[in-house]
Formats: structure tokens, C-alpha cells, sequence
């Protein structure tokens, strides 16, 4: 979770960050659980349970990140330790665009 938590703080960051370029560059996000189980009621409520955001960034950002590249893909330790099951929580990248300002 502290990934997390710094991953949105750089994501703040470079939006006050913009360069002279009047396009706006966008990068969509997907947050989502994933556990091994054979328990196909866990399998949906991760599914479900998964959400999607947009962050504004900058050109440089922009580029040097490619649709499908893993931001986080972290173990959850607590959930192993209390609850004996093995999850992680995943940020992936699920599209990008940019809109064109004249």
C-alpha cells in the first residue's frame, strides 16, 4: 500500500509539471486485486471490485510508459499472515491518449 500511496504522489507531481506543449496527455490506470484461489467467488469479487482511473502527466511521462506495463505488483503480506491466502494488489496500464489543443 505504501507503493501505492508514493505512485499517486509522483502522479500529483507531474501534473503541476507540464511542459510548454498545450496537449493534454492521458494515462489510464487499472487497480485491482488478484488472489490464488480456487474459490470462483473470490475470482469475481476481484473482478469486480477492480477500478479504473485517469491521471493527467507529462509528454516525457507520457512516452517512457507503454499500455500494459505494471506500475505495482505487490504481495499482500497481511493478507498471507491473518488470513492464510495469497493476493496482490496490481496497478497495470490500460490506455493512453493525448488531446490536441489548438
Amino acid at each position: 500500500m505504501e507503493k501505492i500511496k508514493y505512485l499517486i504522489i509522483a502522479l500529483l507531481i507531474s501534473i503541476s509539471s507540464f511542459a510548454q506543449d498545450s496537449n493534454q496527455y492521458i494515462i489510464k490506470f487499472k487497480l485491482k486485486q488478484s488472489r490464488f484461489s480456487l474459490n470462483i467467488m473470490s475470482h469475481i469479487k476481484d473482478h469486480v471490485n477492480a477500478i479504473e482511473f485517469e491521471f493527467p502527466t507529462d509528454k516525457k511521462t507520457y512516452n517512457s510508459l507503454s499500455v500494459g506495463d505494471k506500475i505495482v505488483d505487490d504481495f499482500r503480506v497481511g493478507s498471507f499472515i491473518f488470513n492464510s491466502t495469497f493476493s496482490d494488489w496490481q496497478i497495470t496500464i490500460v490506455d493512453k491518449r493525448i488531446i490536441y489543443n489548438k
